[in-house]
């Protein structure tokens, strides 16, 4: 199930709870659907002024289908999902539903290994393809760009196994949990460009990553069952500079910044 929380205040407060069709690991929001990314499929809820209708209005299975479901992000009038097994892939929305079936966006044989973390703007997404250390551009159900920012996983040269990332202007920022470093990068429309290899050293493998304003998060794994959250400010050129670190006395695996 997905839990929906209300903001009250400086609070949140449980509203309610949404069953999935399949085990959820992701969720993205459009202007009146919350769609979930279960396990096998990926659904669509209508979103009313202050409930979520509990049964979906759509549901569509993924290509794989075999547990390994990453991220879904609302692109346009598609979803943009990514599969760790290999595969990146659109659904259609019909006035906010997901149609099927799911459409492969093809990628090399040789860069598409661990597909995982994405974002979106517009009609355009960043998909990182973690174990082939590469980011990938797609719009429409296509690939248009594959920047690598390192090769060899999981100890050859340059930044190793991007898996999380954050967009925030220009800008692009992974989380190279192998490397302990962050990289920056350019998102244009139709290229990704290399702008800092390692914009940033982390202490813990940095897992998931945020940025709101002129802040970025980033979640930090220090093994045994024990993490922590780093928090930098972003300067008008992308440069971070390191705030604040958090102890978090477990293993915490993702971050979201809110906005008052």
């Amino acid at each position: 199930s997905v839990s929906i929380f209300s903001r009250r205040g400086n609070r949140f407060v449980l509203s309610q709870t949404v069953a999935a069709v399949s085990p959820p690991v992701s969720v993205a929001f459009d202007k009146n659907h919350i769609y979930i990314l279960g396990t096998t499929m990926v659904e669509s809820h209508i979103i009313h002024e202050d409930t979520i209708e509990a049964s979906p209005d759509g549901v569509v299975a993924l290509l794989r289908a075999d547990g390994s479901a990453a991220h879904v992000g609302v692109a346009a009038d598609q979803l943009l999902i990514s599969e760790k097994s290999g595969a990146v892939e659109v659904v259609d929305l019909r006035h906010g539903e997901v149609v099927g079936p799911a459409t492969n966006v093809i990628l090399p044989p040789t860069d598409r290994d661990t597909p995982f973390g994405l974002v979106t703007r517009g009609s355009t997404g960043y998909v990182t393809i973690a174990h082939s250390d590469e980011i990938a551009l797609v719009r429409n159900g296509q690939l248009l760009a594959l920047t690598a920012i390192g090769s060899g996983f999981p100890t050859g040269p340059g930044q190793q196994a991007p898996c999380w990332i954050a967009l925030l202007g220009p800008y692009l920022f992974t989380s190279n949990s192998p490397s302990h470093t962050i990289s920056r990068l350019v998102g244009t429309r139709n290229h990704i460009i290399i702008d800092e290899p390692v914009a940033a050293h982390t202490n813990g493998a940095p897992i998931d990553i945020a940025a709101e304003g002129h802040l970025l998060a980033v979640v930090e794994s220090d093994g045994g069952g024990q993490s922590h959250l780093t928090q930098f400010t972003v300067d008008h050129d992308g440069s971070l500079t390191r705030i604040a670190s958090s102890a978090i006395h477990s293993a915490a695996n993702g971050v979201a910044i809110v906005r008052k």
